[in-house]
């Protein structure tokens, strides 16, 4: 999905934006039920392995219907995203070339969100005294419960499902569409929002949005989704071998909490 040959404009961005926030509401008692879910993070405890392959599976096929039917819009407001803004100093990135300057960026990016992550965590545990629970995911992972098999399951939607459909859609819809006629600073911050508010995790806010931003500047820098795509998926990876090398490594558990939060909430 090129930068500049991208289809998608303004009404794919904000019909992506209404459906992700409609989502977040869904399965939800009331306001107050979210609320604290979003503060604390949202925690789906240890169902069955077939249970969890089966939700995780229909988010995937969720995230591709939803693409496949903004994609489709397209051809209906085709004639509008043809009349967007100029874009000056078009680069000339080949695939490899958008995944190296990805992998580029990613080192100053990872330990930007890694300090913001610090700053958040601190800041609610000590200020507004509530400790996030450990990402669902990142608890599968380094727990005991599932077998490798499912566990393997769970580092390919880390490493790949979420990158991929992730990118494409919050910075190759949302984004993209968004700055095809509002400024630059208005795509960042509506689609980093959305992006961040999506995850259901409050500490996360800042980090992701700081993400969101990087992302967004190696996407309009290259020009291809495969920046952001590798910048995503190496900053899953690094932040997913963390947890379990805490783990591994058998540091005593108030240290392993600790780091874990700080890690989790960036995957």
């Amino acid at each position: 999905m090129n930068f500049y040959k991208s289809r998608f404009g303004i009404y794919q961005a904000i019909a992506a934006c209404v459906v992700f926030i409609a989502t977040l509401f869904l399965g939800n008692d009331s306001f107050s039920d979210f609320l604290k879910k979003f503060l604390s993070g949202k925690v789906l405890g240890t169902p069955t392995p077939k249970a969890i392959v089966l939700t995780l599976s229909l988010q995937t096929l969720f995230f591709i219907l939803l693409l496949l039917i903004l994609w489709a819009s397209t051809f209906l407001t085709n004639k509008d995203n043809k009349e967007e803004k100029p874009c000056d100093n078009i680069p000339s990135c080949t695939k490899w070339q958008a995944i190296f300057i990805g992998a580029k960026r990613f080192v100053p990016t990872f330990f930007g969100a890694v300090g913001l992550m610090l700053i958040s965590s601190l800041f609610f545990e000590k200020v507004l005294g509530i400790v996030p629970e450990e990402q669902d995911m990142v608890r599968w992972v380094v727990g005991d419960t599932y077998s490798i098999k499912v566990k393997c399951f769970f580092a390919a939607m880390v490493l790949v499902e979420a990158p991929v459909l992730e990118e494409m859609l919050f910075r190759g819809v949302i984004f993209r569409g968004m700055i095809s006629k509002t400024p630059f600073w208005v795509a960042v911050i509506v689609s980093g929002l959305v992006f961040s508010i999506v995850h259901l995790s409050a500490v996360a806010i800042l980090p992701f949005m700081y993400l969101s931003y990087r992302f967004a500047c190696v996407y309009r820098e290259t020009g291809s989704i495969l920046s952001p795509m590798t910048m995503h998926c190496l900053f899953n990876g690094v932040n997913l071998l963390m947890c379990v090398a805490v783990k591994l490594l058998g540091i005593d558990a108030e240290t392993t909490t600790s780091c874990i939060n700080i890690f989790n909430s960036l995957i």
